[in-house]
């Protein structure tokens, strides 16, 4: 045992006075220093509370003196004769001696050598050590597990192992004493695991330190506890996903995407581009009366390992525009503090809504959440943009030392002399946002891109055709019907060549492909695939009255643009008819 820069320390190992590896008490800290960099910890060594220098008669001082030059002069390994000099020379047995010698080993300064306080010393152990065996066996089996019992089984099994050993029962208080004993963290890895230990018991003084707004935000996913229904049929579909953004400093929400699709990179995407582009579009959408004017490309975006996250496209989008991205540790959830307290708090809002599923069944308890869910994914885009918009914003925050987000926001922006600033703009929003989707690498042929085995078509793409080289093609997992190819700075919006197909998603066409493989068939052609995703539509329109997962998978179709009647699909086998200018000029 050791102290290191005022923390307690346990040494590991030594290499020489310059190289000594030890731990850091309660972490899993380990840190390498020099003997120069430690001291021994006076007062956790003592076997004996000790009276304060200060408070001490002088004649126990001047006998504290005389051991202390006594001891002294015996070699660390010292022998028996040489432990009876000592004693022969202070009059008393070599067992006071060896008694007194270990208060110096532990402290060796004369305040080791008063006398203590009367009483047992504190931490010091009386019961047998039958007893204290028992103790520790029951800990380490019942206690320090992931079933996390509580103290009350702990004694419980004390008290039946030592009925059975013909052993004196033990009290309640001193089972409770040597749990208190164990090492805290050691403690909680046992019964909560490591990340969770860490996130509870590791130390949190030190968080992220912000000095500006946009600064850093914080992203991450999470399904809603709330059942939704289908505008159709109001029936429930299940539980629906959102990807949140906290600027940290401001503590605002600078974007979110809510969507039935689990979470993908176009979700990222589409985060990331509400929370950096002006919302005035989104307002009007959701008819929401509030102002939400937080907007602006931030300097860095911090979140978690998941493969969402992780991908080329999401990454070099973001240092294509300057946005340092900052992964958090593996399995060290509290780094993304902010942004999980933000969900906390949302969720805790959703509970309240009828249909919630609460975190857990002993929340939800007999509550039949399917039963009482009456929302749609529309009513609760609404709701969650109220309340991010109209009262979380306006609603005085701790960690803002009671100022609201939307104050410090706008104090951010407001200079000394109350002249108000821009956020960093995002100088092309369209070329911002697809360039954050998925993409694939694919040369230009005679028939197109293909992608996915569909194949696209636009005449802007004709100069590429069997250049020898590759382009990146973006798509939106949302809707297949084009594509985007990256050319020279910009992007190429790039259809089916069969424009009428309706939209599509990345999950139907996958489904559809599975079921065509399954027949045994070869390869499909795009037209039979197609075909497959109608007949599968079609079995999902049938069957929403009666399953649930029917109506999932058709809430999660994109919208199909509506045609009027007088319109009618372009036939591409004709050639073109030249345009009248004449015409034209008339129009």
């Amino acid at each position: 045992m050791a102290v290191w820069q005022g923390r307690a320390v346990r040494i590991t190992a030594v290499r020489s006075l310059s190289e000594i590896q030890f731990c850091v008490l309660g972490t899993a800290e380990y840190v390498w220093g020099s003997a120069e960099e430690l001291s021994a910890p006076v007062a956790e060594l003592k076997p004996k509370a000790l009276v304060h220098p200060q408070d001490a008669d002088p004649l126990l001082e001047r006998d504290a003196m005389a051991w202390h030059d006594a001891l002294g002069t015996l070699p660390l390994r010292a022998s028996t004769s040489q432990i009876g000099v000592v004693a022969a020379r202070m009059g008393v047995d070599r067992r006071t001696v060896l008694r007194r010698r270990a208060l110096y080993l532990a402290d060796p300064s004369p305040n080791s050598q008063l006398r203590g306080l009367p009483g047992p010393a504190p931490g010091s152990r009386r019961l047998p050590s039958a007893v204290e065996a028992v103790i520790n066996q029951a800990i380490h089996d019942i206690y320090l597990t992931r079933q996390r019992c509580p103290v009350s089984v702990v004694l419980l099994h004390v008290r039946m192992l030592c009925e059975q050993s013909g052993l004196e029962p033990v009290s309640r208080k001193a089972v409770e004493a040597r749990i208190r004993a164990v090492d805290p963290m050691f403690a909680a890895r046992k019964r909560l695991g490591p990340e969770l230990a860490l996130a509870v018991q590791a130390p949190s003084v030190k968080g992220v330190t912000t000095h500006r707004a946009l600064q850093l935000v914080q992203i991450d996913h999470a399904i809603i506890d709330l059942v939704v229904v289908s505008p159709d049929t109001r029936l429930p579909i299940g539980r629906p996903w959102i990807t949140l953004a906290i600027d940290v400093h401001t503590r605002c929400v600078v974007g979110y995407y809510l969507s039935m699709d689990e979470p993908t990179q176009t979700s990222v995407a589409m985060c990331l581009a509400h929370a950096c582009l002006p919302k005035d579009a989104w307002l009007r959408r959701l008819d929401l009366k509030g102002d939400y004017p937080i907007f602006g490309k931030f300097e860095a975006v911090s979140w978690d390992n998941a493969r969402t996250f992780r991908t080329q496209g999401i990454e070099a989008q973001c240092q294509r525009y300057g946005i340092e991205v900052v992964l958090r540790p593996v399995r060290k959830p509290h780094y993304g503090a902010y942004i999980e307290r933000l969900i906390g708090t949302l969720m805790g809002k959703i509970h309240l809504l009828p249909g919630t599923t609460f975190s857990n069944p002993q929340q939800r308890k007999d509550y039949d959440s399917e039963r009482h869910a009456v929302m749609t994914l529309a009513d609760l885009a609404k709701w969650i943009g109220h309340e991010i918009v109209d009262v979380y914003h306006h609603t005085p925050h701790r960690g803002l030392g009671g100022l609201t987000p939307r104050a410090k926001w706008d104090a951010a922006w407001t200079q000394a002399d109350g002249t108000v600033t821009l956020p960093p703009l995002i100088a092309d929003p369209r070329h911002f946002m697809v360039g954050l989707l998925p993409r694939e690498e694919r040369s230009v042929t005679r028939e197109g891109i293909s992608l996915h085995g569909l194949r696209y078509w636009d005449p802007a793409i004709a100069q590429l055709i069997n250049n020898k080289q590759r382009y990146y093609v973006h798509f939106n997992h949302g809707d297949l019907t084009k594509v985007y190819l990256h050319y020279q700075g910009d992007y190429i919006d790039v259809p089916l060549i069969d424009r009428t197909r309706p939209p599509f998603t990345w999950d139907e066409l996958k489904e559809a492909k599975r079921a065509l493989a399954k027949t045994g068939a070869p390869r499909a052609k795009e037209a039979v695939v197609f075909a497959a995703i109608t007949e599968q539509r079609q079995i999902q329109d049938n069957a929403a009255a009666t399953s649930k997962r029917a109506r999932l998978k058709k809430a999660r179709r994109p919208e199909t643009p509506s045609v009027t009647p007088k319109s009618t699909p372009v036939d591409y086998t004709l050639p073109l008819k030249p345009l009248n200018l004449d015409e034209a000029n008339d129009l």
